[in-house]
């Protein structure tokens, strides 16, 4: 071989190694990813983060190969965290129009419905409507996508709004305080999040539906987070939904959507 093709024969195996190395390089990245507490898709018990979404981000992890740690916090927080870090993986996030440019959108968990309830305090009538329920405070998490819903349709924080930290202060917000007895809430979630609050379920009635609120829960990364990671975790996602581990995940939580 002729010294000048020797050396564009190595010039090119250079640029092949090159191109072949970035990608794992943004594999090779730890992600971090960050929830809050919403059984029955993440709980904490015994000190281990666990419940049926968190079984699937797992799993999405392991089967496309990416490193991650993975940790629950007061919902504001993990929200901030994805909003303003890099390489960071937030779930179960609500999909709606004012995030959408907000976050790098991957894949669907579940799909719940929204509705209004009431706790059962006294023999007032319930709101029927939102306008209705303007006359009311409406106990909602910070942050939360039905605290961004009710500021969207004209609800001020304050007069028909009362902002707590987390879903188990909104239910003892509505069972002790006489002014507040509404919350929004999805039938997957309620029986779990009262037994936390320590309040019977059955206290609390669905007053009206909410369709115009999507309760659609996804897994989402960072803006800074790159493509090729994203990427790797929805074909990863699919993957195991074409071969029924996600379903059968649901089957072993009992959620049926």
């Amino acid at each position: 071989m002729h010294r000048t093709e020797m050396i564009r024969s190595l010039c090119l195996s250079f640029i092949l190694m090159a191109g072949l190395a970035l990608p794992f390089g943004a594999f090779s990245q730890t992600i971090e990813v960050v929830t809050e507490e919403l059984p029955p898709f993440q709980m904490v018990k015994n000190g281990q983060l666990g419940g049926f979404a968190t079984e699937i981000v797992q799993a999405c992890f392991e089967q496309a190969g990416l490193s991650y740690t993975i940790a629950a916090y007061p919902w504001a927080r993990a929200y901030n965290i994805a909003l303003t870090k890099g390489n960071i993986c937030i779930y179960s996030i609500v999909r709606t129009p004012e995030r959408e440019d907000k976050f790098k959108w991957s894949s669907r968990i579940a799909q719940l419905r929204a509705s209004m309830y009431a706790y059962r305090k006294d023999d007032q009538p319930a709101p029927q409507s939102l306008e209705e329920a303007r006359k009311h405070l409406v106990a909602v998490a910070r942050d939360d996508v039905t605290h961004q819903f009710l500021l969207s349709r004209g609800f001020v924080a304050g007069e028909n709004i009362f902002i707590v930290n987390n879903s188990q202060e909104a239910f003892r917000a509505i069972s002790s305080f006489n002014d507040i007895s509404l919350t929004i809430l999805d039938d997957l979630t309620l029986p779990y999040r009262a037994k936390d609050a320590g309040v019977p379920p059955d206290n609390l009635v669905a007053v009206f539906d909410i369709p115009e609120l999507s309760l659609a829960q996804w897994v989402a990364f960072s803006k800074d987070t790159p493509d090729e990671v994203v990427t790797r975790f929805t074909a990863a996602f699919n993957s195991l939904k074409k071969d029924g581990t996600i379903a059968n995940i649901k089957k072993r939580w009992n959620v049926q959507e």
